[in-house]
């Protein structure tokens, strides 16, 4: 039987914007994503190539990508203590699957051929020893490319909010800073509301259907749900078909990016914007429409408006420069979110390999 996929790129033109480095700062202090960084941190690799002095002599092809692979991953293992340290935030069980979705995602970069996962496989039992669980051992992970990486950023999108969770139920107002977070939701249940509408993952006929009910269950959180609601931020309502959502639903069910969030509380809550009675506001619409006229004859007819036109010309200059600034920081998306860009295909009937 033949694939029916849908593709979607994920460094798409909709849905792709230039970060802001302080947005991108704010999601790499997460624990899963500080401890990608340390892990990917080369600099401080000092160990002797036991293990890896088999491919030591390679300095051209895949080789050299493999070596500097396996020289990484034992130095990681063996000096794994004071990665742990650096990480003080991560449970102890947590750090086998961190450890074993970085090490086949980095097979996947370099493109590793089989025995060359094998090998790599090998090291990491040889100095599994040094990670904190005991029961730790080598994920293989029998799936196609495609499906690993999705199935990796369900997982990576899933306790990144476990870990913003923790951050904003613990706070009743909302600062700036959060806007960082509450827009890495909402690319994150984009991604989710992706596969769904795709309706290649149902049950478990693909490889990340786990990780994609462990999403869903994470994000079903009715009181954190309320918590970004109460702050005046929106976010996409979860689907459970391509053309049903999720009820109830907290948010509008259909809304743009630039919705994420919502600027209405700087006029007024709606509360206070209903208090005026009808007769006032038809007798100030009635004042306003009087001053117009007069208004226009002395921008048009007199000195007046001289002086005026270039002002309102460099104040629409700087208005059109602030929505710009407003629009880049609010539709940015985080690098470290989604760790190398890539188009995911979703297609029926993935067959395993090795």
């Amino acid at each position: 039987m033949g694939y029916e996929e849908d593709d979607f790129d994920v460094d798409s033109d909709s849905e792709s914007h230039e970060y802001t480095e302080y947005y991108k700062n704010i999601l790499d202090k997460l624990p899963l994503n500080k401890f990608y960084q340390i892990i990917n941190n080369e600099s401080t690799i000092d160990i002797q190539p036991v293990a890896c002095k088999g491919y030591a002599h390679y300095q051209t092809g895949k080789e050299v990508s493999l070596y500097k692979l396996c020289m990484k991953l034992q130095h990681k293992l063996f000096k794994f203590s004071g990665v742990k340290d650096q990480c003080n935030d991560i449970a102890d069980k947590k750090f086998c699957d961190y450890i074993n979705y970085w090490l086949r995602d980095e097979m996947y970069k370099i493109d590793a051929d089989s025995s060359g996962v094998t090998f790599l496989g090998t090291i990491f039992n040889m100095f599994k020893s040094k990670l904190p669980d005991p029961n730790c051992s080598y994920n293989k992970y029998d799936l196609q490319k495609n499906d690993f990486l999705i199935k990796k950023q369900l997982h990576d999108y899933t306790e990144n909010l476990k870990s913003i969770k923790n951050i904003l139920t613990k706070k009743s107002i909302f600062n700036l800073e959060d806007t960082a977070y509450v827009q890495y939701l909402h690319e994150s249940i984009n991604f989710y509301n992706k596969i769904i509408e795709s309706s290649t993952c149902r049950e478990n006929n693909c490889g990340y259907y786990t990780e994609l009910q462990l999403f869903k269950n994470e994000v079903n959180d009715s009181n954190f749900l309320s918590l970004i609601k109460r702050n005046n931020y929106k976010i996409p309502c979860l689907k459970v078909s391509p053309d049903v959502y999720e009820e109830p639903c907290l948010f509008p069910k259909f809304i743009s990016r630039s919705s994420t969030v919502s600027y209405y509380t700087s006029h007024g809550s709606d509360n206070e914007s209903s208090n005026g009675t009808p007769s006032t506001i038809i007798s100030a619409v009635g004042t306003i429409a009087g001053i117009f006229p007069i208004l226009f004859v002395l921008y048009r007819f007199t000195p007046l408006g001289l002086w005026v036109r270039p002002l309102i010309q460099r104040k629409k200059g700087n208005i059109e420069n602030a929505e710009e600034e407003t629009y880049n920081f609010v539709h940015a998306e985080t690098e470290s979110s989604i760790p190398h860009r890539r188009t995911y295909n979703i297609a029926y009937n993935a067959s395993l390999n090795t």
